[in-house]
């Protein structure tokens, strides 16, 4: 199965979406559709064994919707013909449509937008011994808002032209001649849309508008060329009346482009070129030229091209964007860096590793593209009351019309028809449709701008309701590699000469606590050099043995000592363990002990707190002893606890509190605590670089803070207050609105004002969950 992210255009109204749902479920080979309107995107899974890209495509133009292509050239670095099987070899790489050989030199590649980048289309032809540098590339999504925007600016200006003609007192049919070229000029954007919900047999706003317009135009055209006196035309009432439809889809534009913005943000993190070593000299090259394993140099104020290693130099980089922490990081040869972060000061030479759809970046841009294509339970509660909200709605016009000509005002067709009309142009099917989608859509690129990653609408809706946090230990609430957190010298024994003669001997191991101890020594003493070691010996689950200047060093547990006639007298345990320890003995002669354990985060006491305030129940489940759990419980602030469980016994308990009546929040490593976070109500993952689990949970925080977990509640109960009181004012509107227009207390131009509003106070309405960051940064409590 093969899953993409499909850019789709002419999608005018939210029940587009249900429309081309239905269509697209039915091709064979498709598994699965999840389509946002706000976004103009679908994610769709398939099988390429019995569609493809271009049956999808030409499903899609058949329900009346287009799938843009984007260009990409390639210049070739030497001029001359190309072979037949690199055109076919470009044909056949994942994304392309078609290849066109131009009379310059350049290749062109035409693709199907499903995030297919340059890299993939210059190592093909790397691959086939054609040498080629990316070019210019058209049509991507920017650019296709753009033009949208502007093609509904030109619309509304021509409409709104014609609409300040039919102001003036003109004669009734030069009024008609006007009325016309509006109807069929600018009117045609919504007939386009009526006539592909009718064909498809489906209804939206398109639909409506078109019923209202039609019906005001039929009746003042037949007035004007049939009527000699007393009579009144309509032409400016309907030319207002687009216009207004007009500039509130111009503005819902606007407003959707702006709840795009932080894909748009991160997407332009990558820089164009970066300083590429090649042939001992650094040189100027495109990002989609680096390869696995290339020398990058990153200078002051520039951006990290790649995901990869600093093995020299060192620097504070910026990785607010990408992982939400506030301030810079230093860097030094070791540390993993990020691509798009900015380098603030000092200079870094990078070895890459993640390139492209590898890097950290673009599965932050996959998963948020992901998550606002996933509908909410709440959504899909919304879509169908908006699937039956047309077909109400013309039914209610109908019985408007038939009240008024039969009833309220016989035979007054002006004023029968003015009220149908008015209950068409005041419906707002969009304010339903919009309500959910924009605030899941909107939430979810905020909180990747903030470090915390929603794979799914539903994740967004539930992470609030969660009652009790479960934590994993290691990894989770410690930093998941052990430190040296005590130095006890014997009595008599300097502390200095304890931690040089260790680390002399551990140096040689490649055991997690050897390493910590090397590690400590080496800060301690920054002219360390370790001393040699001979007839070094290891004891799985004791520790090591080995001779240094002829004396015999043991470093290890109280059992390597004892079997090796070494007795730890009780008076030599000076202090309390605050970790495992490791006990160092030189001939025979105890040197003293040094503590080495897995220590809690800086942030967790802070995090747990914060927990504990907003009313949850904090667990640590952890497959450690007692004495460790509880030790690490208490410094947390952690009351509930688990200890000696195993994975598959977590999700046991996991279940036992859910019978309990609580809703369960699981947040481990996502990777062995994947049984209890797929049975948890909602699931977080921590992770770091580009290694990070996606799909073990629901939730992902990339940067593994824990000061993120309360925004990721506060979020999700902000979140879901927003789109109630979207769904209550969209509901509130229509009952409110219909009534009053069916009364013929409204004219047309006041209905249309009124609907398009709505739309747009559900979008702005939305748009406020931007400031969520913003006032977590001014009110960190």
């Amino acid at each position: 199965m093969t899953d993409i992210s499909l850019k789709i255009l002419d999608m005018e109204c939210a029940a587009c979406v249900s429309r081309l749902d239905r269509i697209l479920s039915r091709l064979p080979g498709i598994s699965d559709v999840r389509i946002n309107f706000t976004a103009s995107n679908a994610a769709i899974t398939y099988d390429e064994r019995q569609t493809d890209l271009a049956s999808i495509s030409a499903q899609i133009k058949k329900a009346g919707f287009r799938v843009p292509i984007e260009e990409q050239d390639l210049l070739l670095q030497e001029a001359g013909p190309v072979p037949e099987e690199i055109v076919s070899g470009l044909r056949n790489v994942p994304g392309v449509k078609d290849v066109s050989v131009g009379q310059d030199g350049i290749l062109t590649v035409f693709l199907w937008p499903v995030g297919t980048d340059a890299r993939a289309l210059v190592q093909a032809c790397a691959d086939m011994d054609l040498v080629v540098t990316p070019g210019e590339a058209r049509g991507g999504d920017e650019d296709q808002a753009i033009e949208k925007q502007m093609g509904l600016l030109k619309t509304l200006v021509e409409s709104a032209a014609l609409t300040s003609l039919l102001m003036l007192e003109l004669h009734p049919k030069v009024q008609f001649v006007i009325g016309t070229a509006l109807q069929f000029g600018p009117g045609k954007h919504f007939y386009k849309g009526a006539l592909r919900d009718l064909r498809n047999r489906s209804f939206g706003m398109d639909t409506l508008l078109s019923l209202s317009s039609s019906l005001i135009y039929l009746y003042s055209s037949h007035t004007a060329l049939t009527r000699k006196q007393n009579f009144t035309l309509y032409f400016g009432s309907d030319g207002v009346l687009l216009s207004l439809i007009l500039f509130g889809k111009y503005m819902e534009q606007v407003a959707a482009g702006e709840a795009n913005s932080a894909i748009r943000k991160l997407l332009h993190l990558q820089p164009k070129t970066a300083m590429v070593l090649s042939d001992g000299a650094y040189v100027e090259t495109p990002v989609e030229n680096i390869r696995q394993k290339d020398l990058v140099l990153v200078r002051t104020g520039e951006r990290i091209p790649a995901d990869g290693t600093v093995v020299e130099g060192n620097g504070a980089v910026d990785e607010s964007m990408i992982t939400g922490e506030s301030l810079p990081v230093d860097k030094q040869p070791g540390d993993r860096v990020i691509g798009g972060s900015l380098c603030r000061s000092g200079s870094l030479t990078v070895e890459a590793e993640g390139l492209g759809k590898d890097s950290l970046l673009q599965q932050i841009v996959a998963t948020v593209q992901r998550a606002q294509c996933e509908k909410a339970p709440v959504e899909k509660y919304a879509d169908r009351v908006a699937g039956w909200f047309v077909p109400a709605v013309i039914g209610t016009a109908a019985s408007t019309f038939l009240l008024w000509y039969k009833v309220l005002s016989p035979g007054d067709l002006e004023k029968a028809l003015l009220a149908c009309c008015d209950v068409l142009s005041v419906a707002c099917p969009c304010a339903l449709g919009l309500a959910t989608p924009t605030a899941l859509m909107v939430s979810s690129s905020t909180a990747a701008e903030n470090g915390i990653l929603f794979s799914s609408g539903r994740f967004l809706e539930n992470a609030y309701l969660a009652d009790t946090v479960l934590f994993d230990k290691t990894g989770t609430l410690t930093k998941g590699a052990p430190e040296v957190t005590d130095v006890v010298p014997s009595d008599g024994g300097l502390e200095d000469e304890l931690v040089r003669l260790c680390a002399s001997a551990e140096v040689l191991s490649d055991h997690p606590i050897a390493k910590a101890i090397a590690e400590y020594a080496a800060a301690r003493f920054p002219d360390f050099l370790p001393e040699p070691a001979e007839r070094f010996e290891t004891f799985p689950g004791l520790g090591i043995r080995c001779e240094i200047a002829g004396q015999q060093i043991l470093c290890g547990n109280r059992a390597l000592l004892r079997e090796n006639g070494v007795l730890i007298a009780p008076q030599s345990d000076l202090s309390p363990a605050s970790g495992t320890e490791i006990w160092v003995a030189a001939e025979g002669r105890i040197l003293g002990r040094i503590d080495v354990a897995d220590t809690l985060k800086p942030e967790t006491r802070e995090a747990v707190h914060r927990l504990k305030q907003a009313g949850k129940e904090v667990w640590l489940v952890t497959g450690d002893n007692e004495s460790t759990a509880r030790s690490i419980a208490s410094e947390a602030g952690i009351e509930h606890v688990a200890w000696s469980v195993l994975p598959t016994e977590k999700a046991e308990l996991i279940r036992r509190l859910k019978a309990e009546g609580k809703t369960i929040c699981m947040i481990g490593d996502g990777i062995n605590d994947t049984p209890a976070l797929a049975d948890a109500d909602c699931s977080i993952a921590m992770g770091s670089g580009s290694d990070i689990a996606i799909e073990s949970a629901g939730i992902l925080l990339p940067s593994g803070d824990l000061k993120k977990l309360p925004d990721v509640f506060a979020l999700s109960a902000e979140t879901m207050k927003t789109v109630h009181q979207n769904l209550r004012w969209a509901l509130f509107y229509n009952g409110i609105s219909i009534p009053v227009a069916a009364a013929g207390l409204l004219h047309p131009s006041i209905c249309a004002a009124s609907m398009s509003l709505s739309s747009i106070g559900v979008l702005l309405h939305s748009l406020r969950l931007q400031k969520f960051g913003r006032k977590k940064e001014r009110d960190p409590s």
